[in-house]
């Protein structure tokens, strides 16, 4: 019977080294790192490297990245998966120890983005504060104005908190001709498009950012059903005549969905 390679890599790992591990005892596993052998430690690497970013071990991770597979041409190229796992640990101590084994946190894995995009696209902005600090923006490329979410949207599309979002505001996100508003209203997220109305977003910003439907906030609410959120643009100012690319109000795109007959009438007072 065979023996696959990550089993065998599994086996390779002395257990005392993953007791280490788990206790994060650190005098310990340096110990038991320091006498295994090359394949050994890469061996240990390939088990753990990933895990003790995840779980905020900044000195063990320090122990460990020496021995990860290194990019022949490109050394400085984060191994795939550990971006993510940094972004998974919230913590600005596992972050500057990837910085300081001088892997480049603005470059994307295999199948993934790099690591400020990681982080913007959860909801917990501590590790977006400290990778946008100047102390940190010194040691390297990660700038805001670069990050994207999908293939060219802008990075605060991303934004799925409040907190998130007035982060990235504060450090200078572009709001405008972003569509934020939007997809908030069509999402019912209404901290979120408190959050943006109150940095100054037009609450009848009418551009036609893609998706199935052109128009203002108020439409994409309309559209998707989402009352509570046309509630607070109508209150915000939102004009109830604006009219989408193709000339339609956002009563008009109401009628579009049928499946919104039994709030009809609640709808129609409130759009009309």
């Amino acid at each position: 019977m065979e023996t696959s390679a990550a089993s065998t890599t599994a086996q390779s790992i002395p257990q005392s080294l993953r007791d280490a591990f788990a206790a994060n005892d650190v005098s310990q596993f340096r110990t038991i790192l320091s006498e295994l052998p090359d394949s050994g430690k890469a061996a240990a690497w390939d088990a753990l490297g990933c895990d003790a970013a995840s779980e905020d071990k900044p000195v063990i991770l320090a122990l460990l990245l020496p021995h990860r597979p290194k990019d022949g041409f490109r050394p400085d190229v984060p191994p795939d998966g550990l971006l993510a796992c940094v972004a998974d640990s919230k913590s600005p101590r596992v972050c500057d120890v990837v910085i300081d084994a001088g892997l480049d946190i603005t470059i994307p894995g295999s199948y993934e983005p790099d690591l400020l995009e990681h982080c913007i696209d959860g909801s917990d902005p501590t590790l977006v504060k400290h990778i946008l600090s100047p102390q940190v923006q010194a040691r390297t490329k990660a700038r805001l104005a670069n990050a994207r979410y999908g293939d060219y949207h802008p990075a605060i599309v991303a934004a799925r908190s409040p907190e998130m979002a007035q982060t990235l505001i504060d450090h200078g996100a572009e709001l405008q001709g972003t569509g934020v508003l939007h997809r908030a209203a069509r999402d019912g997220k209404l901290p979120l498009m408190e959050c943006f109305l109150n940095a100054g977003v037009d609450v009848n910003e009418n551009l036609g950012p893609e998706g199935e439907i052109t128009g203002a906030p108020l439409h994409w609410a309309a559209y998707a059903g989402e009352m509570d959120a046309a509630k607070l643009l109508l209150a915000r100012g939102a004009a109830k005549t604006a009219k989408d690319a193709q000339g339609r109000t956002p009563l008009d795109i109401l009628r579009v969905d049928a499946s919104q007959d039994e709030s009809r009438s609640e709808w129609e007072k409130l759009l009309s």
